[in-house]
Parts: C-alpha cells; sequence; structure tokens
C-alpha cells in the first residue's frame, strides 16, 4: 500500500513538472560563449517559447536569433541549451514572465 502511495506521488509530480512553459514570450537569463574566440558574454533578454522549447532570443538591438540556426531545445528545470549551426553557445535560464525582464 505505502508503494502504491509513493507511485501515485511520483506519477503527480512528473505530470507537474513535464507541463513546462506554455506557449509565448518569456524573460530569461542567458549565458553565451563562443569557444573559437573564447568571447562570453551574459545577458538578460526576451525568448519565444513554442511547445516547450526556446524558439528564439531576441536581442536589445532589435535582432533576433531563431531556428534557422539552431534546433529549438527542451526546457528542462526552467533551462535550456542552445548551440548554433556556427557553434556558439548559449545557455538559457532563469525562465520567468515577460514582465520580469528588467
Amino acid at each position: 500500500m505505502k508503494s502504491m502511495r509513493y507511485l501515485i506521488i511520483f506519477c503527480l509530480s512528473m505530470l507537474i513538472i513535464g507541463c513546462g512553459h506554455k506557449d509565448g514570450t518569456y524573460c530569461a537569463d542567458i549565458n553565451y560563449h563562443y569557444p573559437k574566440t573564447g568571447t562570453r558574454s551574459d545577458y538578460t533578454l526576451l525568448v519565444d517559447v513554442e511547445n516547450n522549447r526556446v524558439n528564439t532570443i531576441y536581442w536589445n538591438n532589435g535582432g533576433h536569433l531563431d531556428s534557422k540556426y539552431f534546433t529549438p531545445p527542451r526546457i528542462v528545470n526552467g533551462r535550456a541549451k542552445i548551440t548554433t549551426s556556427e557553434g556558439k553557445k548559449y545557455k538559457v535560464k532563469n525562465i520567468r514572465n515577460e514582465d520580469k525582464c528588467h
């Protein structure tokens, strides 16, 4: 009986964790690294999420990086890792409501 209770709790937890982010625009902390040049930068930027995957990063200058240059990664525990076709790496974390992007 106890093991059945644990199984139910585990399944409910997986449902809650698996729900992920609804489609929309969010704020996120981005760690950028380009191994070829050694360049590293940190940003707080808007990102588009679709099907619990990061599809687009919007730069403050009006530009964007989208899925033409990377395979949209799944968000797990509020984090995602992107590697572009050029080898640039982005760690996306602390994905939160768009209005908290300051």
